[in-house]
């Protein structure tokens, strides 16, 4: 879905796409609070390895399907958006 180059555009541009969400629906707040604690542990480390951030993209993704990946534009240069205009008919909306 996302290249590892692009994990850290993912990450930071992800969260902005969940609080979007998270301010246009009040929904699921549970879900997004508990990956933003995640988040927060993994930003005040300074030893992630490559395998801590792919494990936070990983969180990411399963957030976002939880919440309905359809709601999300992800782009395969990592960037991703909260749609809340278009309805989408396909499981994944990729780019």
């Amino acid at each position: 879905m996302v290249q590892k180059e692009n994990y850290d555009k993912f990450i930071f541009k992800g969260s902005l796409a969940l609080e979007t969400y998270s301010d246009i629906t009040h929904k699921n707040s549970d879900l997004i609070d508990e990956f933003n604690q995640k988040l927060k542990k993994y930003r005040q480390s300074i030893n992630n390895s490559e395998k801590d951030k792919e494990i936070i993209v990983n969180m990411l993704i399963s957030t976002i399907e939880k919440i309905g990946i359809k709601n999300f534009i992800i782009y395969a240069d990592g960037d991703i958006v909260y749609n809340d205009k278009v309805e989408i008919e396909s499981d994944y909306n990729v780019r």
